[in-house]
């Protein structure tokens, strides 16, 4: 073998050192605090429109159900080019189901 042969070999195992594969784990937040006070942006958009559609406060009457409250929401969402909210997350933004954890 030639000096030039070793010493590309020698540099070729020096570039490779590096380990190939890092584990990540993508299920642990960075920050649990700040993982718990996030809020979606759906739950957002509804939460601003429900006191146009329930005023003053938003408070949606405890009879009506969330495909009702849905059914109100809608045009409101379409008008402004927003996806339909979905009945999980009015459940949330009306208080009657846990966050997603």
């Amino acid at each position: 073998m030639a000096k030039d042969e070793r010493k590309s070999t020698t540099m070729l195992l020096r570039k490779c050192s590096e380990p190939l594969l890092r584990i990540v784990d993508f299920g642990a937040p960075d920050n649990p605090e700040r993982q718990a006070q996030k809020s979606g942006w759906q739950l957002k958009r509804i939460k601003k429109v429900l006191p146009i559609l329930f005023p003053p406060d938003g408070r949606v009457p405890s009879n009506l159900t969330d495909k009702a409250v849905q059914r109100r929401l809608v045009p409101v969402f379409e008008k402004n080019g927003w996806k339909e909210p979905s009945i999980d997350s009015i459940a949330r933004a009306r208080g009657r189901r846990d966050r997603r954890g």
